[in-house]
């Protein structure tokens, strides 16, 4: 029911297995804490898992904390604004209620953005956070980190490219909740040394 809410009238005639299949591990009662989604480039991997499968956990329970991540930060932000498009759109309104903040600064916020029906407000970090491989400063505890393209046929090309994604996925760990956080890589394989491989 959620995917079709999810998946855009004009791909929907497009679904296929993987797409079933990447629905019915999303809704078993229980997942690995790290999952690897190695799907190829225009299979809607991004559309269901990193922008549909966290709305839809968050519309279920807001006080989770997903961190969002590229490898451009830019590419990230859009994913963000992919999941507020959905959000704003009238049948969910319907179903799940106006779940955007209705304060002008925090709806505003291109990086980041709490659901409107989180109660438990001493949680410092957003329901969505963005981040990518560009990007400095990277800070919190999350319940689910999904990197997200980490790796594309533009930054794997050098061993320098390759390490840096490496380090990047190393280092990103810390921010992982470590006794709850789930880890999702998606993506598509580029080069046998890279971090999918």
């Amino acid at each position: 029911f959620f995917r079709d809410l999810v998946i855009p009238e004009k791909w929907k005639n497009d679904l296929g297995q993987v797409h079933r299949e990447i629905a019915e591990y999303m809704t078993r009662p229980f997942r690995k804490d790290q999952v690897l989604f190695l799907v190829p480039r225009e299979h809607l991997k991004t559309t269901q898992i990193t922008i549909g499968e966290t709305t839809r956990l968050a519309i279920k329970n807001p006080e989770l904390r997903f961190f969002l991540c590229h490898h451009k930060h830019k590419k990230a932000i859009k994913y963000l604004a992919g999941i507020k498009g959905f959000l704003m759109r009238p049948r969910v309104v319907e179903l799940f209620g106006n779940l955007l903040p209705e304060d002008k600064y925090r709806s505003d916020n291109l990086e980041e953005l709490t659901l409107a029906s989180r109660m438990d407000l001493s949680i410092r970090e957003a329901t969505f956070t963005t981040a990518g491989i560009d990007k400095e400063d990277q800070s919190g505890h999350f319940d689910f980190m999904i990197l997200d393209d980490l790796v594309t046929e533009r930054n794997c090309n050098t061993g320098e490219q390759l390490e840096k994604g490496f380090e990047y996925f190393s280092s990103s760990l810390d921010l992982l909740d470590k006794r709850t956080g789930q880890l999702w890589l998606v993506g598509t394989w580029h080069h046998p040394l890279d971090i999918y491989g």
